[in-house]
């Protein structure tokens, strides 16, 4: 877009706006247009995204920023290209080459630098390719209901309903599913179901699957949505050893309490009728399986 001055009309004062103050303002404005975020839904193929706007652009300008949501994890180096203007490259602020991971399936924005696209931020449903101190990122949400008279749960992405993966959401973590299960009451000799059970005399703690000890994790919960009429909060513990159908490990659990009185919250019928669900956010690393 270009955007020509006309010579002004008349005499400026000392009072009056000058030119250049005027010409300022027009730049601020084009700066402003140049930048704004245009965005479209990805219609690509992996590592190589494809947007198409309208209005259509008719040329890159440094500056420019798209916002694009895709299905498609980015596994190498990716180009965009936007209304058939040529597929460039995306890299990172450094200016190197994007690296596997670093566009999930989610929302993208990017900003055109003059030359090439630089990702600015990348969300979706965060993945074992994200690490902290070199271990893979845990994160989900654990949801817990009674469905006519049967404690059940399940682990879901986060905002989601959709399934995990072990490989990429839930390292560490065996057998999750994102099908509503029946949860049992673990002890030595009953096994876990769908990655989890409630501990055996203890109600209020749940005992997560391992595929072994792992005592390096660190992992957190926090309160989410609840329709049990009490607000609960679930403390996820680092590890601790328990015996499940004859395996003893270092294993990973949660508390649940009163969020106002700090009192245990047993995961019972009777504490969670029938009907009414409580969903948890999980946020930790651990090593991988």
């Amino acid at each position: 877009m270009a955007i020509t001055l006309l010579p002004p009309k008349g005499d400026f004062t000392d009072a009056d706006t000058t030119q250049g103050e005027l010409k300022a303002a027009l730049d601020q404005l084009i700066d402003y247009l140049t930048e704004r975020t245009n965005a479209a839904a990805d219609t690509g193929v992996v590592n190589a995204y494809v947007l198409t706007l309208s209005p259509a652009i008719t040329s890159y300008e440094a500056r420019q920023r798209f916002t694009f949501t895709t299905v498609n994890a980015n596994t190498s180096t990716s180009t965009l290209a936007v209304n058939g203007l040529s597929a460039t490259a995306i890299k990172l602020p450094d200016g190197s080459a994007l690296p596997a991971g670093a566009i999930p399936a989610g929302v993208a924005e990017v900003v055109h630098n003059g030359t090439d696209f630089t990702l600015v931020s990348a969300s979706g449903v965060v993945s074992g390719d994200a690490t902290i101190n070199s271990m893979p990122l845990i994160a989900f949400e654990f949801q817990v209901r009674n469905n006519g008279g049967v404690i059940e749960h399940r682990m879901v992405q986060l905002g989601r309903n959709n399934a995990v993966t072990v490989s990429t959401y839930l390292p560490q973590i065996s057998g999750e599913t994102a099908s509503w299960t029946a949860t049992p009451t673990v002890d030595g000799v009953t096994e876990f179901a769908a990655g989890a059970g409630i501990r055996s005399g203890s109600s209020e703690q749940m005992i997560f699957d391992s595929f072994a000890s792992v005592s390096t994790v660190t992992w957190f919960a926090s309160s989410g949505k609840s329709s049990v009429g009490t607000a609960v909060d679930m403390k996820a513990w680092n590890s601790a050893s328990f015996d499940v159908n004859g395996t003893t490990l270092d294993r990973l659990g949660a508390g649940f309490s009163n969020a106002l009185t700090g009192a245990a919250f047993g995961i019972t019928t009777g504490n969670i009728a029938t009907g009414k669900q409580m969903d948890f956010t999980v946020f930790g690393f651990a090593p991988d399986s």
